[in-house]
């Protein structure tokens, strides 16, 4: 019985999000490539909007559940390279990310995606990478956090 508690926990979770996301199987494009947001078109209301949308997402999706790294524009029905995620008290924004280096040692998570949702998969991730991305303002910003937790995002 304990465990049909869970399951029924888990379930209720899933029901009380999906509306957040597209989730797989509803949108082919979920498993696509995204495409590049040109650098004139970040200040653009249509990118401002994207960034705003995903930002109320993800912070309701926490809200709701307590969980939520970050999240993607596709994952929301977009595919552009946009993408927004939690770091402590900040939500920080990510266009056309590009890695530029990755360690060769390889981590196994056990991880949840709000568009994968109830589904638990162990996931196989670089300990670390180092990427480029432009942030809100277009500016070339670059990760270098050597944090897996935080690398586990990507």
């Amino acid at each position: 019985m304990k465990n049909s508690r869970f399951k029924k926990k888990v379930f209720e979770e899933a029901a009380l999000t999906a509306h957040l996301t597209v989730q797989i199987g509803e949108l082919p494009s979920l498993r696509g490539k995204s495409q590049n947001v040109e650098v004139l078109e970040i200040k653009s209301k249509k990118v401002k909007s994207v960034i705003s949308k995903l930002k109320r997402t993800l912070r309701e999706y926490r809200k709701l559940t307590g969980k939520g790294r970050g999240i993607a524009a596709i994952q929301i029905g977009i595919p552009l390279k946009i993408a927004v995620i939690f770091q402590k008290d900040n939500i920080l924004t990510i266009i056309n990310p590009k890695i530029a280096k990755k360690s060769s040692e390889l981590l196994k998570y056990p991880e949840i995606c709000m568009s994968a949702n109830p589904i638990i998969a162990k996931v196989v991730r670089h300990s670390y990478i180092e990427f480029e991305y432009l942030d809100e303002n277009g500016k070339l910003q670059i990760w270098n956090d050597k944090n897996p937790l935080m690398n586990r995002v990507f």
